[in-house]
Formats: structure tokens, sequence, C-alpha cells
């Protein structure tokens, strides 16, 4: 179904890796073909800068095509967002340090609204990895320096996978070492075959129940094994509007459509919505209903950073409904 291929979860390189947004699975870089007007719409970069700006005119030259040898790293920011502006100078720093291991290609989508419209960009800052003239890895949101160079080591192997190790010297990151079953539980939750996924997450969470990327893994193969199943327009139709719902609209089976319809707007990249719609649920119900709603959001919470701000903001909500 449509929802299973709006929702990708992505190789980790460590528990501490930053856990990518949803990204589509059938995103088609080259879909994205330069325009043949003959203007570059922003600077060409040599082959050895670090750190350019790529426009909509120029991206298949200088992003998808140089992707084939080197992986290339979308930060998607504006001028109005204060989290890429704290975030855009440590993807600068790692770009120099890398010294052609990996390239940073800066995105304003106030200016390109066409790469901004094909990634489906929700929130920013939003960073996407690309080697091979596909996608490899994404993440949303402010994240450590550590988390960043974790994420990095997660993608510099990914990319070596396809054959694309890029120009530079000797990585600049550590690469660490990456349990293979991360690798085959998201081949498999690709595939749809979500009872092979869940199995792998389950093995490692047996071993490490800290595992944050193993949590999220399995939480995300959860999410896609209920959106593949349901009906997207009925259900979300059902459901109305996130916080329309009241005590007296809210029975076992509407909470169970409510919680429904939150895991297709999570799904969508409609984030903040399908947190409200839950804790709105939490706020009108009690007992397995509202055990049900709080279980289904800390699932979701599990799936993105800790630290994201959306994640953040809704811990505080559902505090103020429990408390």
């Amino acid at each position: 179904m449509q929802q299973q291929k709006t929702f990708r979860h992505s190789v980790p390189a460590s528990p501490q890796a930053a856990i990518p947004n949803s990204l589509g699975r059938a995103l088609d870089l080259s879909s994205l073909t330069r325009r043949d007007d003959g203007s570059s719409g922003g600077g060409t970069p040599t082959a050895a800068a670090a750190v350019f700006d790529a426009t909509d005119e120029s991206f298949q030259t200088e992003v998808v095509e140089a992707s084939r040898q080197v992986p290339i790293v979308l930060d998607f920011w504006a001028e109005w967002c204060q989290p890429c502006k704290q975030l855009s100078p440590l993807l600068e720093k790692l770009a120099a340090e890398a010294a052609g291991t990996w390239r940073l290609a800066k995105v304003d989508i106030e200016a390109n609204p066409g790469l901004a419209g094909a990634f489906r960009i929700q929130s920013i800052p939003m960073v996407v990895a690309i080697a091979a003239a596909q996608p490899v890895d994404a993440f949303s949101g402010m994240v450590s320096e550590q988390q960043l160079r974790t994420w990095l080591s997660a993608v510099l192997e990914a990319a070596a996978s396809v054959g694309v190790t890029g120009g530079g010297s000797q990585p600049q990151v550590q690469q660490p070492q990456v349990d293979e079953r991360f690798l085959r539980a998201t081949q498999a939750a690709d595939a749809g075959e979500f009872d092979t996924a869940e199995q792998l997450f389950g093995q490692i969470l047996a071993e490490r129940p800290a595992d944050d990327t193993a949590t999220s893994g399995l939480a995300q193969v959860r999410l896609l094994r209920q959106v593949s199943e349901l009906d997207a327009d009925d259900v979300l139709l059902r459901a109305g509007a996130p916080e329309s719902a009241t005590a007296s609209d809210l029975t076992p089976d509407t909470v169970a459509t409510q919680c429904e319809a939150a895991s297709l707007e999570f799904a969508r990249g409609q984030v903040e919505p399908a947190f409200a719609r839950l804790i709105n649920v939490v706020r009108h119900t009690g007992g397995e209903e509202r055990d049900r709603a709080r279980s289904n959001l800390l699932d979701l919470f599990s799936i993105l950073p800790a630290q994201d701000d959306r994640v953040r903001m809704a811990r505080r909500n559902l505090s103020n409904v429990l408390f």
C-alpha cells in the first residue's frame, strides 16, 4: 500500500545513531532533472569543494551525478530557522574535516521549493545523505556532534556498500562495527517481511534492552505493519481533525480509530498532529482506552530522537494531561 512506501527505517551504526525521519522509499532522484535553460542557479562547486550550495537547477548534476563518486549530505535550511544556525556550522566543520570523504550540499528551502517538495520537507533542519543517486539515510532536528559523527559513520558504510567511497585520503569519522542484524531487519521491512524484521530487532533487544536504535527500529516496523493494513482515506475521514474528538465521542471503537489515524499521520510525516490526536484521547478518556492511546504515543516517541523538539513538547503536554 502507499503508506508502506512513505516510511523507511535506515541502517544505524550504533544505539546512539540519530534516527532518520520518514523518508519516501519510492523517491526517484533521477526525476529531478536539471533544467535546460543554461542557468546553474548557484555556484558550481569544484571537485574539491567540501561545502557548496545546491539548487533546483543544479541538483541533477552537482548532487545526483556527483553522488555516484562521493556521498553527498544535503542540509535543508532557511534563514528564519534558529536550530539550522546551530546545526549547519557543525555540518560544515565535519565536512571540512572529512577531506573529500563526503561533501555537504546546502539547500535553502525558500529559494528552492522544487527540492523541498521532492524531499517532502515537513520541518527543518533536515539532513539527507545520498550515495549512488539514491537516499541512504536521513534525520531531522538538532543533534549533538557525537550523534552526528556516529550518523556519518553509518552513511559512509552504507555508501561503501554500494561502491561509493569518496575522494578523500582517509575518513575522519571512526567506523564502528555494525550489527548485521540491523541490515537484515531493514531489508526485511523494506520487503514487507514484518515478522522477520520484528524477530531480528527483538533478538537485539533481548541482548541489549537499552539499545535505543533497535527500540526505534522495532517501533517503526510495527508502525509499517499497521499502516500497510489500513484504508487510510476511510480511517482519517472517520477520525476527524486531530483534536476534535470529545469525551462523548470516544468509545473503545472510536479510540481505536483515533490511534490508527495518528499512526497514519506520523507515517506521512505529520508528527505534531499525530501527537496532538493521541494526547487529546488521553485527556478525554480513562482506563484501557487511555492506556492504549498513551502506549501508542510512547511508541511513536521512541522512533524519533529524544531531543527532537516535537517529542519534548509532546511529553510536556502529556504530563500536563496526566498530572
